[in-house]
């Protein structure tokens, strides 16, 4: 897990003690990606959403930090958070949500969660709503990383901290926000085609075909999670990437999108696994 500050000394020593070593379960979250019975993708979800219940738990220890002032005197007793999602329809992003507004009611304040249903333009118009109503905090999993630029400089120019969640900004819009507290999505990457290839050879295949279903793949996570996948499948030559579909972090989308290509690749060899980005 990532978790990233700017500009004060307590946020990053917060920072680092959220910034615990989190490989152990990725990796094994990888090695299911090898195997994918019902059992396993269960257990995937399952860390995933464990995974997502300790982002809360951070995320709720920075609110606490930015938003009254940074001492140890000051109370969250009544701020209010505008907590922008995607869709908590998709059972990551549910989870998320659901638990942070706990979580964030627990210590005394006001949560507003409201879901884009993965519209960029609804999104800006959510954050713009939130500097109009003078909230004191925004928490957001954008939608797409150049969409929602013009409105966190907006949220900037007014004064009101932001923090992502789940997905990262280029490093030039790292002014833009607080913090970012969510994956290594380079590292999910590697981690799921290294795993991929290890239980390929453990079944005696050099050459095998490979599919992955994305999440949506405009979205900036997606697109790294692929760049560095693809980065390591280049190193076996045998494993080739025979199609890239997106499943739009939508799990029945997923079975059906596999099942197609399942069926598309029947009479030129099969596929010898699948990666599920997008039910993460």
């Amino acid at each position: 897990m990532l978790s990233r500050c700017h500009g004060d000394e307590r946020l990053t020593a917060y920072a680092l003690w959220l910034a615990e070593d989190h490989s152990a379960i990725l990796r094994r979250m990888a090695s299911w990606c090898t195997c994918l019975t019902d059992a396993n993708i269960l257990r995937f979800l399952a860390l995933e959403r464990e995974i997502s219940m300790h982002f809360v738990v951070g995320l709720c220890t920075l609110l606490l930090a930015v938003v009254t002032g940074h001492t140890a005197v000051a109370s969250p007793e009544g701020k209010r958070v505008t907590l922008l999602g995607t869709a908590n329809t998709n059972p990551y992003i549910g989870a998320w949500t659901s638990t942070f507004t706990k979580f964030a009611t627990q210590a005394g304040m006001k949560v507003t969660n409201l879901s884009s249903n993965y519209d960029a333009a609804v999104q800006s118009q959510q954050v713009d709503d939130a500097i109009a109503q003078k909230f004191d905090l925004i928490a957001v999993v954008y939608v797409n990383d150049q969409a929602i630029i013009p409105a966190l400089t907006r949220a900037k120019a007014a004064g009101i901290p932001v923090v992502l969640i789940v997905a990262p900004l280029k490093k030039e819009h790292e002014e833009l926000f607080t913090s970012y507290i969510g994956t290594d999505h380079a590292e999910l990457g590697r981690l799921a085609a290294e795993g991929m290839v290890k239980g390929l050879q453990a079944e005696g295949k050099t050459k095998a075909q490979v599919v992955a279903v994305t999440g949506v793949a405009q979205q900036l996570n997606v697109q790294t999670r692929m760049a560095a996948f693809k980065e390591v499948l280049a190193k076996h030559p045998g494993v080739e990437l025979v199609a890239s579909e997106d499943g739009k972090w939508n799990t029945a989308m997923t079975e059906k999108i596999t099942g197609e290509l399942l069926v598309r690749f029947s009479g030129r060899g099969g596929i010898d696994s699948c990666d599920y980005c997008a039910t993460a």
